[in-house]
């Protein structure tokens, strides 16, 4: 809605400041980006160490937020073909649109679910699961740093980024396409013992690798300054440059 001030000719829009031909520092959590802002030349990429979680002080939603790639499809088939309990909870229109109406009925949990209500649905949930996003090209999800800092027990989709992040079996359980999660599910449904040992470790390992906010800020923070401190021309240089 546009806004004008009575008496006075209408406000024009503030001038945007011109863009740079590249950007000088970019922040890429992709490995993907990184070589991307490679290809583009810009002046120094940052990677991300790992998720931008704070511990135990979620803000997203169980089991997911969107229904991307063909999430709704595979959590429908856990549900009508192998029997299993599923939960979700996010943004109904989204959710609603994806899934087929009886399976959105029987699935569909409500609206997100936001701090207190976000860890407790995770702690409430024998198995979190979390999937790549393929189409953005992502190698692991914020949400495994999710539930794994709020001490849940995490079955995740196979990846190097996951993998390099979490022990398998040990800190994490991850799975390849529909057949293995179904296997893994049936596996660690009634196993209460192994879901705690595992769901304990992988709150360690978050805690102790820095898998949160305020540490991922630090990483950022130090890099950023180191490659300043590189692109500062030297002394000498200058002095050279002013006569």
């Amino acid at each position: 809605m546009a806004h004008v001030h009575e008496g006075h000719p209408p406000l024009r829009p503030p001038r945007r400041p011109a863009r740079p031909e590249h950007p000088r520092l970019q922040i890429a959590w992709r490995a993907r980006r990184h070589q991307d802002s490679d290809r583009l030349r810009t002046h120094a990429a940052v990677p991300a160490a790992g998720g931008l979680v704070r511990r135990r002080q979620k803000p997203r939603g169980l089991l997911h937020r969107h229904p991307y790639d063909d999430r709704a499809q595979t959590l429908t088939r856990l549900w009508r073909d192998c029997g299993f309990p599923v939960v979700i909870s996010g943004n109904p229109r989204q959710w609603g649109r994806a899934m087929e109406p009886s399976a959105y009925k029987a699935l569909f949990n409500g609206g997100e679910l936001f701090r207190d209500e976000y860890r407790e649905g995770i702690w409430r949930s024998k198995i979190n699961l979390s999937f790549i996003t393929h189409s953005n090209c992502d190698e692991f999800v914020h949400k495994s740093f999710e539930i794994a800092g709020c001490g849940g027990f995490l079955l995740a989709e196979r990846s190097d980024g996951h993998m390099q992040r979490f022990k398998e079996d040990e800190e994490a359980v991850f799975f390849t396409g529909f057949e293995e999660l179904a296997a893994k599910i049936r596996r660690y449904l009634p196993d209460e013992a192994s879901r705690n040992r595992i769901a304990a470790a992988g709150c360690i390992r978050a805690a102790r690798d820095g898998y949160y906010n305020d540490r991922q800020v630090e990483l950022i923070v130090e890099r950023a300054q180191s490659i300043i401190e590189k692109l500062k021309p030297s002394t000498k240089t200058a002095h050279a440059g002013s006569r």
